[in-house]
């Protein structure tokens, strides 16, 4: 009798490679055999991908009716299937979450999708513009985002990589932003945090940072005596604590915000440092920065087009005396600062400290 079945087909052929002998068979059997492989693995992605969606669609019902029972406000144009039979995969058109004070999430476009290789992580794509507000003054914007989110028993973790993040606040008359290009980063999440406990954890990593308006971090110092401005090689670890129970995007439910990395380069500087800060952004950090001599000799060989020399805390007086003491300025030194609703004090007087103390 002759086997026409294409998986016993395939067994022979596999069987005959093992023992090491030829075996004659059919051209045309070896196809259909490969075929019928193919088509059950298309099968069983198909049956799987249905499964996934129908699991990806409950969730979202779930965190939608989990939402509105808190409080929130919650939106949406549509939400489809867009993935099947070929994975599993579901839109959310003009997605927005807002709570009563009318702050939270709004977005142009979001799909989520599973994948049988990580059945237990769901891919996410914000496409298009993307703004979270935590508050009447601070917002974060973004056009793309790709993230990866890991639900766990007690926490949810949440892996993305952007090609620009920006968080803006006012400053003043105008507004101040912070930009990172490009991004990623990792997110720890824990919503059921006791007091004082660790509420948020973010670790942040990007190849540079624009800051708008540069005083925010140089003051006095004009940009063009940084040579390597902006800053490079970004990086940020840092951890929140649950403090009042408030909503969830409400920054004042974080009692303390620790930051315990915080690293960029700007040639020939290369700073680091920790801190902390309340949930207004005011508090202190200790920068270390290395490569101050030269940063002081490229100022001494690029000076600016007008000083104010009558400043006695400002930086022109203090150049005045750096051209003598050139050798004796330390090339790393620890810097004190202090910070005020995000904005770092003044470098020039503590660089000014740090020449009076040689």
């Amino acid at each position: 009798m002759t086997h026409t079945r294409p998986f016993h087909r395939l067994r022979q052929i596999i069987a005959s490679s093992l023992i090491g002998k030829t075996v004659h068979h059919h051209p045309l059997r070896t196809v259909l055999a490969l075929i019928g492989i193919m088509l059950a693995g298309l099968l069983l992605n198909a049956l799987y991908c249905l499964h996934a969606d129908r699991l990806l669609e409950r969730q979202v019902s779930e965190q939608i009716a989990a939402l509105k029972s808190h409080g929130f406000k919650v939106r949406t144009a549509g939400i489809v299937r867009t993935g099947w039979p070929l994975r599993a995969a579901i839109s959310v058109q003009h997605p927005i979450i807002e709570d009563k004070a009318g702050h939270g999430w709004g977005g142009q476009h979001l799909e989520l999708s599973l994948s049988p290789f990580h059945p237990h992580r769901i891919a996410l794509f914000f496409d298009g513009a993307q703004i979270v507000k935590f508050s009447d003054e601070l917002a974060l914007s973004t056009q793309t985002i790709r993230a990866w989110l890991q639900p766990d028993k007690d926490d949810i973790r949440l892996f993305f990589r952007a090609p620009r993040l920006q968080a803006s606040w006012p400053h003043g008359a105008h507004e101040a932003a912070l930009t990172l290009l490009p991004v990623e980063g990792h997110i720890l999440l824990r919503p059921d945090a006791g007091p004082d406990e660790t509420k948020l954890a973010l670790s942040l990593d990007a190849n540079a940072a624009l800051i708008s308006p540069p005083s925010l971090i140089l003051g006095e110092i004009p940009q063009a005596w940084i040579p390597g401005w902006p800053p490079r090689r970004v990086h940020l670890t840092a951890v929140a604590t649950q403090g009042e129970r408030t909503q969830w995007l409400a920054y004042s439910g974080y009692r303390r915000i620790l930051l315990q990395n915080i690293s960029a380069v700007l040639e020939p500087l290369d700073l680091s440092g920790a801190g902390t800060l309340d949930h207004q952004g005011s508090g202190g950090l200790s920068v270390h920065a290395t490569g101050l001599r030269e940063t002081v000799r490229y100022w001494l060989d690029h000076p600016p087009i007008s000083i104010d020399q009558q400043d006695e805390n400002g930086i022109g007086p203090w150049l005045i005396k750096a051209r003598a003491h050139l050798d004796s300025i330390p090339n790393a030194a620890d810097l004190p600062l202090q910070v005020t609703r995000g904005e770092i004090s003044d470098l020039a007087p503590i660089m000014a400290k740090i020449m009076h103390a040689q």
